[in-house]
C-alpha cells in the first residue's frame, strides 16, 4: 500500500536525484523493486537547521517481509561530486 517516506538531506548536493527501492531477504539486487525512480532534487528548497526535508509517497507491493526480512534503500546520485555515477545510499531492514 501507499507509504510516506521522509528524509533529510543534511549535505546538499545540487541537482542530485534520489531513488527508493526494495529488496527481499539477503538479495542485494534492489533494482528488482524500484518503487520510485528519479526523485528530483529541489535546489530551491528552504533549509531548516541546515537540512532540506523531503517527503515522497511510494506504493509498496504486498510482500511477506516477516521471513525473510525486506530492505528499503534510498539512493542519491551525487551528480555534483566526483564525476557521473557516484552514489550515496542508505538501507533499512523492514519487517511485516
Amino acid at each position: 500500500g501507499k507509504q510516506l517516506i521522509e528524509f533529510k538531506e543534511t549535505i546538499v548536493h545540487s541537482g542530485a536525484p534520489c531513488r527508493v527501492a526494495l529488496t527481499i531477504g539477503t538479495d542485494d539486487n534492489y533494482s528488482q523493486f524500484v518503487l520510485l525512480d528519479h526523485i528530483p532534487h529541489n535546489d530551491g528548497a528552504p533549509r531548516v537547521n541546515g537540512a532540506v526535508h523531503y517527503a515522497v509517497e511510494v506504493d509498496i507491493p504486498a510482500l511477506d517481509c516477516s521471513e525473510p526480512n525486506c530492505g528499503l534503500q534510498l539512493i542519491q546520485v551525487m551528480t555534483d561530486k566526483f564525476g557521473p555515477g557516484v552514489i550515496l545510499h542508505f538501507c533499512a531492514h523492514c519487517t511485516a
